[in-house]
This record gives C-alpha cells, sequence and structure tokens, in this order.
C-alpha cells in the first residue's frame, strides 16, 4: 500500500474528491481473479515484492491506471 501514497498527493494536488479516489480505489483494486485490474502490477506483487524493481513497477502502474481513468473521465465530462 506505500505505492499509493504518491498517488494519493498527486490526487490533492489535482483537486480530485475523496469520492472520486475511492471510485478510482475500487476500479483498480478489485479484480475479478486477481487484486487489481493491472496484470504487471500483480505479476509485481506476486513474487519478490520487496526487491526495488518490483516496488518502482507496481508505483508505475498504479500511476498509469490513475491517469488513465481520470483521463478518461475527463473526456466523458467534455
Amino acid at each position: 500500500m506505500i505505492g499509493i501514497v504518491p498517488i494519493i498527493a498527486k490526487s490533492l494536488n489535482d483537486g480530485y474528491s475523496d469520492k472520486q479516489m475511492i471510485e478510482w480505489f475500487v476500479n483498480s483494486f478489485c479484480g475479478k481473479k486477481s487484486a487489481t485490474i493491472s496484470k504487471a502490477y500483480n505479476d509485481a506483487a506476486g513474487r519478490g515484492t520487496g526487491k526495488n524493481s518490483a516496488v518502482m513497477k507496481r508505483v508505475e502502474e498504479i500511476k498509469k491506471d490513475y491517469d488513465k481513468y481520470f483521463g478518461n473521465m475527463k473526456t466523458l465530462a467534455s
């Protein structure tokens, strides 16, 4: 969960509400067969989770998903 802290800080800077963040979090971290909807994140969380490369991969995947989710939200609002 430490990988989510930079995204929470980013969401505050981006002006997203706690409700919006909860919706994103539930969308991203409630995979049907795995912990998340990102295969790369799940792979990095499955083995060698403490390795720097695995941590960085999970952070990268969280950021990509955040950017994609809120980018799509902006597109829908336009």
